[in-house]
């Protein structure tokens, strides 16, 4: 992933939209991106550099998981995490009459929605703040 945090080495494993669960059976992209964290995948070549954390992303475009290695020290993060967009996708599309039905969200709400559950964790702006943050949090 582009700009991002120098620290941070960034990966995105993207799978077929609406492909993705949560939990359950169909969760190749969590898990795609659990075993690159674990193998530090795309890492190895960057150790001479001053990057000192693996970022993963797992998504389907609907679904999002964050996880995230301290290289250093070798400890992850799993799924921290782990945000459904499919509320604020299912009332947009009610609302330009995309699917039936009426949206459950109204424009405000998907933006609040947005706002506080997706952006502070993965926006190339915030991640590194998350990751920092929750690191601290979890050592303390």
């Amino acid at each position: 992933m582009k700009n991002v945090d120098d620290g941070l080495v960034c990966i995105l494993e993207a799978k077929a939209a609406n492909r993705e669960q949560m939990d359950g059976a169909k969760t190749d992209a969590t898990d795609d991106v659990k075993s690159y964290v674990e193998s530090d995948t795309f890492c190895k070549y960057l150790f001479e550099r001053e990057r000192t954390t693996l970022v993963a992303v797992g998504t389907d475009g609907v679904r999002w998981t964050l996880w995230w290695k301290n290289l250093e020290s070798g400890q992850t993060w799993d799924a921290n995490p782990k945000v459904d967009l499919s509320p604020v996708i299912a009332s947009i599309a009610r609302r330009h009459d995309v699917i039936a039905g009426e949206p459950e969200l109204s424009t405000r709400e998907c933006r609040d929605y947005l706002r506080e559950k997706f952006v502070p964790f993965f926006s190339a702006r915030s991640i590194a703040e998350h990751v920092e943050t929750e690191s601290t949090n979890f050592d303390a």
